[in-house]
C-alpha cells in the first residue's frame, strides 16, 4: 500500500487556536529546555498485510473559531464493513493492562532520525498552539461515534520542532506500559487534521480513551489513533504496527 498522504480533496478543513507564525514562536521559546535522546535500534519490519475492503462512512472537521453550524468539510468516505453501528460514546478497546498514569513524571519523549530530540512534560505540551478537530471515530468492529469534539497540538507542530533529517520519512508512536504501536508515513503525519490529543468533548481525556495524550488520525480507522502516547520515534522505514502485525492494512483510510 501506498504511504502517500491523500488528495486535498479527501482533507478536512481545521485551524489553528491563536495566531500564526511570530505568535507560535514566541510561545514556543518560553517552553523549558529540550532533553537530547539517544535513538533506539530499529526492528525489521514484517511482511505487508493484506488491502483492506470498502463500505460507507462520513468525517467532520472544523476550525477552532468556526461555530457548529458553519461545518465545511462534510463529506461521505468509504469503510471498512457493509454496516456501521452508531454509538453514542466511545467503546473500549485494549490491549494494554490495566495502570495508573503520575502525570508529573510523564513525558512525551520526540527522537530518533530528528535534528532535535525533545521531552515534553504535559505543561509544555499544553503551551503549544492547539487545534480543535470535530469528526467521526469510526472502528473496524463495525462502530461508530459521531461529532466527537478533540483539542490538542498539530503533529506537524511537533515535528517540526524536532526537524526530522532528510532520511527520516516514518514515524512510529509507541504507548504506554509499550504494548502497543503504530506508525505513519511522514506525509501522513503532518496532515491538518492529525493532532496530538488531551481533551475530549471539552474535557481532559478519561484515562480509558488514553489520557494524558493520544494519536488522532481522523481519516483513518480508530486503530491508528493510538492510546496513553508517550514516545514517536522518526525512522527511515516503514514499522508496522501492533495489528497490523496481525493482519491489518497499514494504511486503513476512510475514504
Amino acid at each position: 500500500m501506498s504511504g502517500q498522504a491523500p488528495r486535498p480533496s479527501r482533507r478536512a478543513f481545521l485551524g489553528m487556536l491563536g495566531a500564526a507564525t511570530v505568535a507560535m514562536a514566541a510561545r514556543i521559546a518560553a517552553l523549558p529546555a529540550w532533553q537530547p535522546l539517544r535513538p533506539e535500534e530499529e526492528a525489521t519490519p514484517p511482511a505487508p498485510p493484506p488491502a483492506a475492503r470498502p463500505a460507507a462512512g462520513r468525517v467532520i472537521a472544523l476550525t477552532p473559531d468556526e461555530p457548529d453550524d458553519h461545518r465545511t468539510a462534510f463529506r461521505h468516505l468509504d469503510t471498512f464493513g457493509p454496516a456501521i453501528r452508531p454509538l453514542n460514546r466511545l467503546r473500549i478497546n485494549t490491549v494494554e493492562p490495566r495502570w495508573s498514569i503520575d502525570l508529573g513524571a510523564w513525558r512525551l519523549r520526540v527522537d530518533g532520525l530528528v535534528a532535535r530530540p525533545l521531552v515534553f512534560d504535559y505543561a509544555a505540551l499544553r503551551r503549544l498552539p492547539a487545534t480543535r478537530v470535530v469528526a467521526d471515530f469510526y472502528c473496524v468492529e463495525g462502530w461508530s461515534v459521531r461529532d466527537l469534539e478533540w483539542v490538542g497540538v498539530k503533529l506537524s507542530t511537533v515535528l517540526d520542532l524536532a526537524e526530522p533529517l532528510p532520511e527520516g520519512r516514518w514515524v512510529n508512536f509507541f504507548t504506554f506500559p509499550g504494548v502497543y504501536r503504530e506508525s505513519l508515513s511522514l506525509e501522513q503525519a503532518r496532515m491538518d487534521d492529525v493532532i496530538l490529543a488531551y481533551q475530549l468533548n471539552g474535557q481532559p481525556l478519561p484515562p480509558e480513551n488514553g489520557w494524558p495524550l493520544r494519536l488522532l488520525v481522523p481519516q483513518m480507522y480508530g486503530y491508528k489513533s493510538a492510546k496513553w502516547l508517550d514516545r514517536i520515534e522518526v525512522i527511515d522505514r516503514r514499522q508496522l504496527g501492533y495489528w497490523e502485525r496481525r493482519g491489518w492494512p497499514p494504511d486503513p483510510w476512510i475514504r
